[in-house]
C-alpha cells in the first residue's frame, strides 16, 4: 500500500482555542469551508492545499453577525451557499474563488427570518431547490446563477402555492421529485429543466390521495422506489421514466403493504428490508 502523507497546514485562529474549520467543499482544485471566528461569526475560508493559498476569501457582513453557513452546493465551477443570520434570514449566495466574486445572488425572501433553502439539486447546469418568498409559500425554484434567472420554475399547486417538493433525484436525463398539487395529493413529477417540461409523471393513487412515493433510487437504468397505489399499500416500485413505464414492481405484502424502509445498493445488486404477512417478519432480498 501507498503511504499517505498526513501534515498540519496551517492554524487559522492562533490566538485563540480552536473552533473547527467544517463544510470542506472540492470547486475546480480548490477546497472551501467555514471558521467560526472568536466574536462568534462564521466566515468563508478558501485554499489550494498551500500555506500561502490557505486565507480567508471574503469577511462576509450581510446585516448583522452570520449564524451559519450552510447548503454547500457546487454548480459550473462555482460554489452556491446560504447564509442565516438574524437580521435576514436566508440569503442565497454564490462565490468563483475570488473576493470580488463572492456576493449576494438573491435575497428570496426579502428579509423574512423565519424561512429556509432545502434541497439543492444540480441538474443541467441549473441549480433546483425548495424555497418561499413574501408572495407564494415553498415551491419549486431553479437558478442558472444570475439574480434574474433565479425564479420559481412552476407551481404544482395552484391552488394553495405550497408544493412542498422534495427528493429531488436525477435520472434519465430528468429531474424526478416528489410534489404536491391540489387535485392529485404527494405524487411522482418529472422535470426537464424547464417548465413546460415539469409535470406530473403518473397518478399512481387513482382515488385522489397522495401516493407519496419514497426512497428515489437509480439501479440498472430504472429508478426504484415505494408508493402506495391505494390498494396494496406500499409496495416496491418502477419506472424507466415515462408514464407507461412506471408501474408495480412486486407485491411483497398481499395484506397492509410492504412498509419497505429504502433501498441499498451493492456488488451490483439493491437490497431493501420490508414486513410480510406477519407484522414483526422482516426480510432482507434483492431485485
Amino acid at each position: 500500500m501507498e503511504t499517505q502523507s498526513i501534515f498540519w497546514l496551517k492554524d487559522t485562529n492562533p490566538d485563540v482555542a480552536p473552533l473547527g474549520p467544517s463544510a470542506f467543499t472540492l470547486v475546480d482544485n480548490r477546497m472551501f469551508f467555514t471558521i467560526k471566528n472568536d466574536a462568534g461569526r462564521y466566515e468563508l475560508w478558501i485554499s489550494d492545499c498551500t500555506l500561502n493559498g490557505t486565507q480567508l476569501l471574503k469577511e462576509i457582513k450581510d446585516g448583522s453577525d452570520i449564524s451559519f453557513l450552510s447548503d454547500f452546493t457546487v454548480s459550473n465551477t462555482h460554489l452556491f451557499f446560504v447564509i442565516d443570520n438574524d437580521t435576514s434570514g436566508s440569503t442565497l449566495w454564490m462565490s468563483d474563488g475570488t473576493t470580488a466574486g463572492t456576493r449576494l445572488l438573491k435575497d428570496i425572501e426579502n428579509g423574512k427570518r423565519y424561512f429556509a433553502l432545502y434541497y439543492f439539486t444540480v441538474f443541467n447546469n441549473q441549480m433546483f431547490f425548495q424555497t418561499c418568498n413574501d408572495t407564494n409559500d415553498y415551491e419549486l425554484w431553479v437558478s442558472d446563477g444570475t439574480p434574474d434567472g433565479t425564479q420559481i420554475l412552476k407551481y404544482s399547486n395552484t391552488h394553495f402555492h405550497h408544493s412542498d417538493p422534495y427528493d429531488f433525484t436525477v435520472f434519465n436525463n430528468q429531474l424526478f421529485f416528489l410534489t404536491n398539487s391540489n387535485k392529485n395529493g404527494y405524487e411522482l413529477w418529472v422535470s426537464d429543466g424547464t417548465s413546460r417540461g415539469t409535470r406530473l409523471l403518473k397518478s399512481i393513487n387513482l382515488d385522489s390521495n397522495s401516493t407519496v412515493p419514497y426512497y428515489f433510487t437509480v439501479f440498472h437504468d430504472h429508478l426504484y422506489f415505494t408508493a402506495d397505489n391505494g390498494i396494496n399499500g406500499q409496495e416496491i416500485w418502477i419506472s424507466d421514466g415515462t408514464s407507461e413505464g412506471t408501474q408495480l414492481l412486486k407485491i411483497i405484502n398481499e395484506q397492509d403493504g410492504s412498509q419497505l424502509d429504502g433501498f441499498t445498493l451493492f456488488s451490483n445488486q439493491s437490497f431493501c428490508t420490508a414486513m410480510t404477512h406477519r407484522p414483526s417478519d422482516f426480510f432482507v432480498n434483492y431485485w
